[in-house]
């Protein structure tokens, strides 16, 4: 991975990810490549304008649960304030739409796993000694019983 591209942990931990759903979808005049979405985020309502009219189309996004970056600076695009971002990956050349893959409520919060492998590996090698201490205490009891 190129050092230039990495960002903080403080900074990644500002990114407010969540689920929203695809309530309404618009053409833009004279944009052939981007659409207006009408999103909920829980209880509120929002518009986001996205680039990803090539790659779906409008039947295909209604009533869809996204995940988008629900805290990103409001921005104006074809005279539209687009008002987040939702969140894709590109697949040799074509773009797919990150979602869930479980019926979840619109506006929830995206969280992330971060493992302490110190701490993951502290507690392994503490069980794994327990269980070799449990282990030869079994050959002590079955040793003493053989000979008594």
């Amino acid at each position: 991975m190129d050092q230039k591209n990495t960002i903080s942990y403080e900074d990644f931990a500002k990114l407010d990810l969540r689920t929203a759903k695809i309530e309404k979808v618009e053409d833009i005049e004279g944009a052939d490549k981007l659409y207006k979405l009408t999103i909920k985020i829980g209880t509120e309502k929002r518009t986001i304008v996205a680039g990803i009219k090539e790659f779906y189309k409008a039947d295909e996004l209604k009533g869809k649960t996204i995940i988008i970056i629900a805290n990103l600076e409001p921005r104006k695009l074809k005279g539209i304030t687009s008002e987040g971002m939702l969140l894709a990956a590109e697949n040799n050349g074509d773009i797919v739409l990150l979602t869930s893959d479980k019926k979840i409520s619109d506006g929830s919060k995206i969280h992330w796993l971060y493992v302490n492998l110190n701490y993951f590996n502290f507690k392994l090698s503490y069980i794994i000694i327990y269980i070799s201490k449990i282990v030869l205490l079994r050959f002590k009891i079955e040793f003493i019983e053989s000979t008594t």
